[in-house]
């Protein structure tokens, strides 16, 4: 039998696997994405539609979350049970979570990060990680998704 932690990845990494394989085939929503680079800091926005289901990528650190607008339903594949942040609000995801938000009204989401780096693809690789792929195909195959 499988611990609970290893179940709720699972449960996640299965929802996006299928969510992924909608949007294939039926598209997805407009979700524009802003980048925002300070001193040491990189900001990235993006605006979700009421409705929208937001899987995010894992995060290597704890990143600090920004609800500049609207309200969200929010969970990790972790621990953190579900929560309702209506803007503004704050919150710290723990390293290792990856996010599922589900847009209640029309929302603006930020996530800052500490980093000198400028390249949005640089910062994805080293800030962020890919899930297990033995436990994508794993899923794929029971999904018939491969």
């Amino acid at each position: 039998m499988q611990d609970l932690a290893t179940q709720r990845v699972k449960t996640v990494l299965t929802l996006q696997l299928q969510l992924e394989h909608y949007a294939s085939v039926h598209g997805s929503a407009e979700c524009p994405l802003t980048h925002t680079f300070a001193d040491g800091v990189y900001t990235r926005t993006v605006e979700l539609p009421a409705g929208t289901l937001a899987i995010g990528r894992r995060h290597k650190l704890a990143t600090t979350n920004m609800l500049l607008k609207g309200s969200i339903l929010v969970t990790t594949d972790s621990d953190m049970p579900p929560q309702i942040f209506h803007a503004p609000a704050m919150f710290v995801s723990k390293a290792g979570d990856k996010k599922l938000v589900m847009a209640l009204t029309d929302v603006v989401f930020a996530n800052v990060i500490p980093t000198d780096l400028t390249d949005e693809k640089e910062i994805v690789s080293q800030y962020t990680e890919d899930d297990d792929p033995k436990l994508v195909a794993e899923i794929k195959e029971a999904l018939c998704l491969s």
